[in-house]
């Protein structure tokens, strides 16, 4: 073999060195299990305000060099928390984008309204999201005359905020002996005293705040459930009232009778 061949030959032995040596460089890292990280990705589009449930997500892995912050990694986070915004299928989740109850739609008529009432235990107490019927608790005209009697004021209204109080707190005015049973009576697990914040309509609002008003009548909330279903049954005191208010376009009337 003469020189230039020679020349030739390691020209293309070199060339082919380099070639190898880049390819190598520019080849990508074979990614490893101790390279990823896992994040929770929506599998199905999701509408706003809709409760987000585990056939709806999936946990997915990434590398850990594309894992950002605000990503979510366990599905537990997510499972039955509600959507702020539409989400979309592959978008991956963060918690800015989740809320615990629903966004409550309000109509024209509707209007929000604090009712200093007790909580019935039976069943489970209620917390914001869920729906409460509203009972009216109309003493005996005295003491030891009676029981009393309930009127089914309204049902299926929305709890939006609630905060639970002590009893001290919502009876100060109360003498020791009186405190004392009523803190017995608590303990036991009837009632609960709180200040709760329901929607109503503009009508209902104005009953409400009539019952609330009248320092004999107790008005206490019970959780429904999903198989609750609204009776027919008539309150004479809320019939009473409705027939005194009147609403046409957007005014409110309220007889003095």
């Amino acid at each position: 073999m003469n020189k230039k061949n020679k020349r030739i030959l390691l020209a293309l032995v070199v060339a082919g060195l380099s070639t190898s040596m880049i390819y190598k460089g520019l080849s990508p890292k074979e990614i490893t299990e101790e390279d990823l990280a896992s994040v929770v990705e929506v599998k199905a589009n999701i509408p706003k305000n809709s409760q987000i449930t585990t056939d709806k997500i999936v946990l997915t892995k990434i590398p850990k060099t594309e894992v950002k912050p605000w990503m979510v990694n366990s599905l537990e986070k997510v499972n039955g928390k509600i959507s702020k915004v539409d989400l979309l299928a592959g978008e991956k989740l963060s918690e800015d984008r989740l809320a615990e109850v629903k966004q409550v739609e309000f109509s024209a008529q509707d209007r929000e309204i604090n009712l200093a009432l007790e909580l019935s235990q039976v069943g489970g107490l209620p917390v914001a999201g869920n729906y409460v019927d509203i009972l009216a608790y109309f003493p005996p005209p005295e003491k030891g005359m009676g029981l009393g009697h309930s009127e089914l004021v309204l049902q299926n209204a929305l709890i939006t905020q609630i905060n639970t109080k002590d009893w001290e707190k919502i009876k100060p005015i109360m003498n020791e002996e009186e405190l004392a049973k009523e803190k017995e009576q608590n303990q036991k697990g009837a009632f609960v005293p709180a200040t709760v914040t329901i929607k109503a309509t503009v009508e209902d609002s104005l009953i409400l705040n009539t019952f609330q008003s009248n320092e004999t009548v107790k008005l206490r909330a019970v959780l429904r459930n999903d198989k609750s279903k609204n009776l027919s049954v008539q309150s004479p005191n809320v019939e009473f009232l409705r027939k005194d208010i009147k609403i046409s376009d957007g005014q409110v009337a309220v007889s003095s009778n």
